[in-house]
């Protein structure tokens, strides 16, 4: 059974297409040839979470989230990660 991963992007979609290259080379990397990481790549509106942490609403934002995860509980994730860091390549 394949790993299946969950990415959770549009902080920023510039930091999102950083974290979908990264983990699809390192993966290939790993495995030693063309495979790629069966993964969805899920983006947020940001301007919806920026609305809530501007009234301090971090539970709603944490329910968000959690309901991201959990309409896509069928597609049966093993790993989530949240693209909201950005990150400088040297």
């Amino acid at each position: 059974m394949r790993e299946k991963l969950l990415i959770i992007g549009g902080m920023s979609y510039e930091t999102s297409t950083h974290y979908y290259k990264f983990i699809n080379e390192e993966y290939n990397l790993i495995n030693n040839n063309i495979n790629n990481l069966e993964l969805i790549l899920y983006n947020v509106n940001f301007h919806k979470i920026v609305k809530l942490m501007e009234d301090n609403n971090w539970k709603e934002i944490s329910n968000y989230f959690k309901q991201i995860v959990n309409n896509l509980n069928s597609f049966k994730i093993e790993k989530i990660v949240l693209a909201s860091i950005q990150y400088i390549m040297l």
